[in-house]
């Protein structure tokens, strides 16, 4: 990384068009290739750590916005399976039948894992404060 007078700690343009090539892409290999530089140079980069924050703040931003993409998707899915559900094909409504059965269980152990989880961490906060 090239020091910036005005910014030492600041990225390159090279470093900083990077990071959504590296974000997007599916290797590092195929990264560097959209980058134009060697797959050792986005290597190097990754051990700054203004390089490490910047490409980590960016792929939590990437996340962010497929976590909110797949709540949408799954309004659409939840209404497609009700008019499955209410589908005059009688095999069409047993697999929705089976498929809202499967998820109704599996959302109600994640939700009985997440209390117990809350309720193994509070008891973990109170025995470390009584320490």
């Amino acid at each position: 990384m090239m020091p910036n007078p005005d910014n030492p700690t600041a990225l390159t343009p090279r470093q900083t068009g990077a990071i959504p090539h590296i974000v997007a892409a599916p290797s590092l290999r195929q990264a560097a290739r959209d980058v134009g530089v060697a797959r050792s140079t986005i290597l190097r980069w990754m051990q700054d750590p203004d390089f490490r924050a910047e490409l980590d703040r960016a792929r939590e931003a990437a996340a962010s916005v497929a976590y909110a993409k797949l709540q949408q998707l799954t309004l659409t899915a939840v209404v497609n399976l009700e008019e499955s559900l209410n589908s005059p094909d009688p095999a069409e409504r047993r697999r929705a039948t089976r498929l809202a059965f499967d998820i109704a269980i599996k959302a109600e152990l994640n939700h009985d894992l997440r209390k117990r989880v809350d309720l193994l961490n509070g008891a973990f906060s109170m025995l470390k404060a009584n320490q």
